[in-house]
């Protein structure tokens, strides 16, 4: 079983190379910067300074494994939004992520409610609940269509750098 500090992912961030920074920027709360953070971490598909999305499903198509960890790129039509999910039993899941100029968030659900949650989401379009559901201060308008693209990894297949 992982579990990622966001202490750590902050000195990472203190210590990227003027070249890093350059292509990535220094923003700690942005999520890309955290979505790439995790995939050099665990060794997770980059390319040129992007992380590398395995699988594209329809949001109402997402299936959730038993303990492992997905790193989540979504899409709709207002934003985009990196994220991890961290499955850590049949029924226990950690959503971890930044959020542009804001905070650092880490929130804890059970699996099969929050992809309950996340379907009824963008099948309703419903805004107020997408924010609640992510820990962030969404105030675009309601979700219309959504794409999620997704990176697993089970935890015995992870390699730490």
């Amino acid at each position: 079983m992982i579990d990622i500090k966001f202490n750590d992912y902050t000195k990472f961030v203190t210590n990227l190379s003027k070249n890093d920074k350059i292509a990535l920027g220094d923003d700690y709360s942005a999520c890309w910067l955290f979505a790439y953070y995790v995939h050099k971490l665990y060794n997770l598909p980059i390319s040129n300074y992007e992380c590398v999305y395995e699988n594209i499903v329809d949001v109402s198509e997402f299936k959730l494994y038993n303990e492992g960890i997905y790193s989540c790129f979504m899409e709709h039509d207002e934003e985009f939004h990196h994220f991890i999910l961290l499955i850590k039993s049949d029924d226990e899941l950690y959503l971890l992520s930044t959020y542009g100029g804001h905070k650092t968030i880490r929130l804890k659900y059970d699996k099969y409610l929050f992809l309950n949650k996340l379907t009824h989401i963008f099948i309703e379009g419903d805004k107020t609940e997408y924010a609640k559901l992510f820990g962030i201060d969404y105030k675009g308008s309601d979700i219309k269509h959504a794409y999620l693209s997704y990176t697993f990894r089970f935890y015995e297949d992870l390699i730490r750098n």
